[in-house]
């Protein structure tokens, strides 16, 4: 066992590098030298495996600060409306640590599943209102058994901005009622963790609702 051990530490959606130092019995001067030699070049040796900001030892990225879930909306919330759109928005900080790389959105459970149509997903910078540049995205796929889509961006979208999804679903659903979609970011690289977001809920009318 060595003089000193790691351990990364998820808390609050933060990374935090925790060492151990174990006690060592008494040890004559030399023998005692030589093992401060030891543990300075393995502290060393470790921070250099760590040195990039929000990179794991094994190469995969976290974010060092949450991206936030800022509006999840419908253009119309009448029931059984063709031609919605549905715009899902999340703000970067600038101390993220890492660039936007995948979200994936999953429907809830309720009354009715909306379909959607998946090759007519699209992105930009920005929000509903005020739309900046678009965003290619690498692919839009979805999952029937978790009815999850995943959305990746390419390129990644950097730290600082403000990013919308713009979701197109065959119409609207028949019930009245609040819709309810997971979200999850991720940044880049296949073996990253993802942070939830939270939901984003979308409220659908029927006649005769109060507005």
């Amino acid at each position: 066992m060595g003089l000193s051990e790691f351990a990364i530490i998820p808390l609050d959606n933060q990374y935090f590098i925790a060492a151990f130092t174990l006690k060592i019995p008494f040890l004559p001067l030399k023998q005692t030298e030589s093992l401060s030699k030891l543990a300075l070049m393995s502290i060393l040796a470790f921070d250099a495996s760590v040195s990039l900001a929000g990179q794991f030892p094994d190469g995969s990225i976290f974010f060092e600060r949450s991206p936030t879930l800022v509006n999840f909306s419908a253009t119309f919330q009448s029931v059984r409306t063709w031609g919605v759109k549905y715009y899902l928005t999340i703000a970067l900080p600038p101390s993220l640590g890492a660039p936007l790389g995948k979200v994936t959105i999953q429907q809830q459970p309720n009354i009715q599943t909306i379909a959607f149509l998946g090759d007519q997903t699209f992105a930009f910078l920005g929000d509903r209102n005020q739309r900046g540049e678009k965003l290619t995205l690498k692919s839009t796929t979805f999952n029937p058994n978790t009815q999850t889509i995943t959305v990746i961006f390419d390129p990644p979208v950097p730290p600082g901005n403000t990013v919308s999804i713009g979701l197109k679903p065959v119409r609207n659903p028949d019930y009245g009622g609040v819709y309810q979609f997971g979200i999850t970011a991720y940044p880049p690289g296949e073996n990253s963790p993802g942070l939830y977001l939270g939901v984003g809920r979308l409220a659908i009318y029927e006649a005769g609702d109060r507005w």
